[in-house]
């Protein structure tokens, strides 16, 4: 029991002056400090819309009214002239232009041929035939409600504007332009979704995954290194697979506790339970790995065999681990690859 402490101690001083252990967890402090020192960058889409109204129907101005005050990607604003809108299309100031002829609104509803409004874009305008839609989805309300109870009272339904409430009723219900021409999630809540705020992904996790792993490794490693010196010739073989156990496990617990400790600093969502099993599958993992080595017919000691393979397999942990490369992109045959490495499965 005494030889045992012993070497217990010697153990935990060896990983407590491993350099490698260090890296690792600056590299896991740092990212977690990136992760909470990046500030939030916003998806947002904002494009300047001139309108010119030429029209002096009460209702015209209303619609446009009602288009500048919308929240959307796109920011509608009123310009005096054409001259105005001319400059600031050259300027950048507006992304597109609309100008609302004379008498436009009375023409849409009546029996003359409907004037068209004029689109004024550049070679850099862009997203114009949304925001078209979104003019047409205001002006299609009042003119589909106005050309409805015109068709009715042609019909005889004309009770001097007692039911004109009800035919309103009728028609939003019913025929209501934000379910027919409306552009889907550009006002409200599904625009929010679209400027959502969001931070860039800083992969701590995943890193975590392989630090674990990998000081897993650093931990066999030592345990052959004692076995190449003739350090357990005392011990049986069950003491041995114990005592490999305990080193491996003396190594990757602190990168687990660690890796715990920087995803709350962080705020990433993470489950104890998972770490836990994780580090447990790779310490038993490693120590399988560490008994298929010394089982092995080599000529030279399985510290060095380790030592050789292990900046490799790394590498390769962490190209196929999900870090560097999305693993929903991988072919079948990486993803099949990709299952062999276990950060793949953190």
């Amino acid at each position: 029991m005494k030889l045992f402490m012993n070497r217990l101690i010697v153990v935990i001083k060896r990983c407590a002056l491993s350099p490698f252990m260090y890296v690792m967890a600056s590299v896991l402090i740092i990212l977690s400090m990136l992760a909470i020192l990046i500030p939030e960058s916003e998806k947002s889409v904002y494009l300047p819309v001139a309108i010119l109204n030429n029209d002096d129907n009460e209702k015209t101005e209303e619609i446009v009214d009602s288009l500048c005050e919308m929240r959307s990607i796109f920011h509608f604003y009123v310009v005096d002239s054409e001259e105005e809108m001319y400059d600031d299309l050259a300027q950048g100031k507006a992304n597109t232009g609309y100008v609302i002829p004379e008498g436009f609104l009375d023409r849409c509803t009546g029996d003359k041929k409907a004037r068209e409004i004029a689109v004024v874009t550049t070679p850099s305008s862009g997203m114009t035939s949304l925001a078209t839609e979104e003019i047409f989805e205001k002006i299609f309300r009042y003119s589909a409600l106005k050309i409805l109870q015109t068709t009715l009272e042609e019909y005889g339904y004309n009770d001097n504007g007692e039911n004109n409430s009800e035919i309103e009723q009728i028609y939003y219900d019913f025929l209501n332009g934000d379910q027919i021409y409306a552009l889907t999630g550009l006002q409200g809540e599904q625009y929010n979704e679209i400027t959502k705020s969001e931070k860039i992904e800083i992969p701590v996790y995943k890193f975590a995954g392989l630090f674990i792993y990998a000081a897993c490794l650093l931990g066999l490693l030592s345990f052959l290194t004692d076995v190449d010196n003739r350090i357990y010739l005392r011990f049986g073989k069950v003491q041995k697979i114990y005592l490999a156990f305990i080193q491996i496990a003396v190594y990757a617990l602190p990168m687990a506790a660690l890796s715990a400790i920087c995803f709350l600093a962080a705020g990433i969502d993470f489950s104890p339970a998972k770490i836990i099993f994780y580090t447990f599958s790779v310490i038993v993992l490693s120590l399988a790995l560490g008994v298929l080595i010394i089982m092995l017919p080599l000529k030279v000691s399985p510290a060095k065999v380790l030592s050789a393979v292990l900046p490799v397999y790394l590498i390769l942990c962490f190209l196929f681990g999900g870090i560097l490369f999305d693993l929903a992109s991988f072919t079948k045959f990486l993803k099949t690859i990709s299952m062999i490495f276990p950060p793949h499965y953190f």
